[in-house]
Order: structure tokens, then sequence, then C-alpha cells
């Protein structure tokens, strides 16, 4: 059986670098470019042989996204917009799974076990920048895990 091609943005960082080492009989075509650049984002959707894309770009601390708000919401938001009307635009319904990795900060803080049912209310701007992304997605006619 042929093994799917995986784009993947956010390979440098802490989970990308390690999810690629865990799965490395995979192959994955890396998104090396700036994710607000829609014409960098577009050639790679372009040109890539993916047809699954794992979506891990994000700023993450956050202290780093208290004190820059906008550029994160940016990258987290507005780079997940990018990256999803390309792959819809461009690669139409070869897509098979887009999969956005979000956080429990989407959810109110609480001293039991967090889960999917549990109340959404963003503890953090970095939260809120993920949730709004989440919600994007959802609107959109793609198969998708988050």
């Amino acid at each position: 059986m042929k093994k799917n091609c995986i784009g993947i943005t956010g390979s440098t960082g802490l989970i990308g670098s390690n999810f690629i080492k865990e799965f490395s009989s995979y192959k994955f075509d890396k998104f090396r470019g700036n994710i607000l650049s829609k014409s960098q984002v577009d050639n790679w959707v372009k040109n890539g042989k993916f047809n699954i894309i794992i979506h891990l770009a994000a700023k993450v601390p956050t202290s780093y996204v208290n004190k820059n708000f906008k550029k994160s919401r940016n990258i987290n938001y507005q780079g997940t917009i990018n990256l999803l009307k390309s792959a819809l635009r461009l690669k139409k319904n070869q897509i098979k799974w887009f999969f956005f990795a979000s956080t429990s900060h989407v959810y109110k803080s609480q001293n039991k076990k967090i889960s999917e049912k549990s109340l959404i209310r963003p503890i953090s701007y970095y939260g809120k920048t993920k949730y709004l992304a989440e919600q994007y997605i959802k609107k959109k006619k793609i198969n998708y895990c988050i």
C-alpha cells in the first residue's frame, strides 16, 4: 500500500520535530516559509505532493503571546486561514485530512479533568487565538481533527 505524503507546518518546533522523528517512515513535505505570506503558502500547497496536512505552526509561549497578541493572533489565526484557503482552493478535494493542534487553553480553568465537553472559555490570549482558528476550521468543508 502506498503511504501518504504529509504536508506539515511547524516542523522545526518541539512537537513538529518530535513528530517527524517518531514517524520517520512517512514522507513529509515541510513548509519552511512565512505562514502569513499567502503567496508562499499557495506555492507550497500548489507544488506539494501531500494529501494530508498537519498544522503545528504557532506562536505558543503564553508570555510571548501576551506581550505580542496582534502578531500571535495573525500567526495562529490568520496563518491557519491562509493555509486552509490555499488547501481548499488549490487542492480542491485532494486533501484527505487536516489536523490542527489546538490547546487546553481554550477551556475554562477548572480543578477537574478537561474534556471536549468542558466549557469553552479561553483562559489566555494564546487560547483565544487557537479558539478563533478552531471556529474557522469547523465551518469549512474538509475532513479535520482538532
